[in-house]
């Protein structure tokens, strides 16, 4: 009976070992990724902020993706809409109030594996310390070895998705300015070292 059991336990640790093994801790590459939120202007024109020097996690399981993890934070700072003048507007107290609060961020609460290439993301999105639910269509790009990176995994993704800005406290102007953005995002990630 007492080997029953020492190999019960040695087999529950095995798969759980094997479990966690088959999970990967991805980083965003900050220099190969694109976070950027376009906007109708009054109808004449898009007009597009881009979320630079974000910071990220993927925590990818291979075995079962539904049970990944994707963690992201925006230093809002650093939005850049390439106009010196819009980004002071962008970072005042009448917009993000980046003084109060200096960060966005983003956290998976599902993901959904609908083919071997695309997936959805569904997670929360925190601006001003409003939390909401936000989806994301992604297209896996590449998965395996880096070309340029000596023994570097890494990942690549694209994903769509949208947001009303006026559910975060950032609706002025709306409807003349688009309340809807919609997110396009390019990612790189490569495995934790």
């Amino acid at each position: 009976m007492a080997k029953f059991y020492l190999g019960l336990m040695t087999a529950a640790y095995i798969a759980s070992a094997s479990t966690v093994s088959a999970q990967t801790v991805y980083v965003m590459d900050k220099t190969h990724s694109t976070v950027r939120g376009c906007w109708s202007h009054f109808g004449v024109t898009s007009q597009c902020v881009y979320f630079t020097s974000a910071e990220g996690e993927l925590v990818f399981d291979e075995s079962t993706p539904e049970n990944s993890k994707l963690t992201i934070t925006f230093p809002l700072d650093k939005l850049e809409s390439l106009s010196s003048l819009f980004n002071e507007h962008l970072r005042s107290d009448q917009w993000f109030d980046i003084k109060k609060y200096p960060t966005a961020t983003f956290a998976s609460t599902k993901v959904e594996k609908l083919s071997s290439e695309t997936g959805r993301i569904t997670g929360e999105l925190t601006i001003k310390n409003v939390s909401k639910p936000v989806t994301l269509d992604v297209k896996l790009n590449f998965s395996g070895m880096h070309p340029y990176i000596a023994n570097g995994l890494s990942m690549g993704f694209d994903a769509k998705g949208e947001v009303k800005r006026s559910d975060f406290g950032v609706g002025a102007f709306a409807p003349a300015v688009s309340d809807t953005i919609k997110l396009d995002i390019q990612t790189e990630f490569n495995k934790k070292r």
